[in-house]
């Protein structure tokens, strides 16, 4: 749903701003001023600016051409509900970016894990031991994650809520990922 922001009738005219429609949608922001239509990605948070004065609020465009865009006269309360907009959008943009990293550092501590399981599990249908060669090329085979941005995003609210029951296999999979395995091989080699 589209959002659409202009000037007071006194903003405009108390800060000689030309008329001017503002509109919000998806990500898109676009200034109609003057006749022209710019846009610009609110993800591209360099290519704009939204600044609360004492009365109006006036928003900058930086276009790829290197001029600014503004317009003013937007009253104050009006500005607070298009910078919450902004940060409606944006906050979805980041929630994106967490959930997509976690999925990209995920995958390959999947996969190890699986890989580890299955090694340990074909070790004790056969009725032998694990050895140190198979042990040394699992933990040769463990990838390199970030843990800690991890952890970090995993602590985030809409993260939480946005995984749900997920959010506590992939803590399970990284304290498995971080554990000593040799003493659990150990055990397995003491049964065989």
């Amino acid at each position: 749903m589209a959002k659409e922001w202009a000037p007071s009738w006194l903003g405009q005219h108390l800060t000689g701003s030309s008329d001017w429609r503002l509109r919000l949608k998806g990500l898109e922001l676009a200034l109609t001023l003057e006749g022209r239509t710019h846009r610009v990605n609110v993800e591209d948070e360099a290519t704009y600016r939204v600044h609360t004065g004492t009365f109006w609020t006036d928003i900058t465009f930086h276009t790829g051409r290197g001029e600014e865009v503004k317009a003013d006269g937007l009253p104050n309360s009006q500005g607070a509900a298009l910078a919450h907009a902004v940060n409606l959008a944006l906050a979805d943009k980041r929630l994106r970016e967490d959930m997509a990293f976690l999925e990209s550092e995920r995958q390959p501590l999947e996969r190890w894990l699986a890989l580890m399981a299955s090694e340990e599990e074909r070790c004790a249908q056969q009725r032998r031991w694990f050895t140190h060669e198979e042990q040394a090329a699992v933990i040769a085979a463990r990838p390199t994650v970030d843990a800690q941005g991890m952890r970090a995003r995993l602590k985030k609210p809409g993260v939480q809520m946005r995984l749900g029951p997920t959010a506590k296999e992939i803590e399970r999979s990284m304290a498995s990922w971080e554990g000593d395995h040799r003493q659990a091989w150990a055990a397995l080699n003491t049964a065989h």
